[in-house]
């Protein structure tokens, strides 16, 4: 059963790098008909660049009032409509001291998501990492721990969308299967 009485919600998860916020856009504004009332709720809008912040006690207050106005965005998302919500949102940052959880267990626990996509980036062959050498594979790993986590935590199923290299489309249609199954 949906949370929030009736919509579902759907964290949609995954390292800056890995087009997470532009193919959840893109999925959503291409199948408006088949999926018309979602709210599309991007963390991003809500959390501010915390990578070069040197004071670890004011990155945690940074990241946990930059939650405070997410969760009140997605609950009152939840309040205007009966429509499902899609939050796009990175789970972890990369930080000047490391690897930092961005959404902790107190928002999975409020949000209850439904269902969590995880977009990652996948080279065309196994021993191409150089393909994307901006991309930071030791997140890309902490996140999918995250997730993991997230999924234990909420109970909500967990899908890895894979993004290759020049297969976008592949990504897409995959995103588009997983949010069409969860919502029927």
């Amino acid at each position: 059963m949906p949370s929030g009485g009736g919509c579902m919600i759907v964290l949609v998860a995954g390292i800056d790098d890995s087009g997470r916020d532009e193919i959840t856009e893109m999925v959503l504004q291409g199948y408006k008909t088949m999926m018309p009332a979602n709210t599309l709720v991007k963390a991003a809008d809500f959390i501010p660049d915390i990578s070069s912040e040197r004071d670890i006690g004011r990155l945690s207050r940074m990241r946990d009032n930059a939650l405070v106005k997410l969760e009140k965005a997605v609950v009152s998302s939840l309040k205007k409509k009966s429509g499902n919500i899609i939050l796009a949102a990175g789970l972890t940052r990369k930080t000047l001291h490391g690897y930092m959880p961005v959404m902790t267990d107190d928002i999975v626990d409020t949000i209850k998501p439904d269902l969590i996509i995880l977009m990652e980036i996948l080279p065309r062959r196994a021993d191409a990492y150089m393909e994307h050498e901006h991309v930071d594979w030791g997140h890309q790993r902490f996140e999918r721990q995250a997730a993991g986590l997230f999924s234990l935590r909420s109970g909500a199923p967990l899908r890895v969308v894979r993004v290759r290299s020049g297969r976008v489309r592949d990504a897409l249609k995959e995103t588009a299967d997983a949010l069409r199954a969860a919502m029927e």
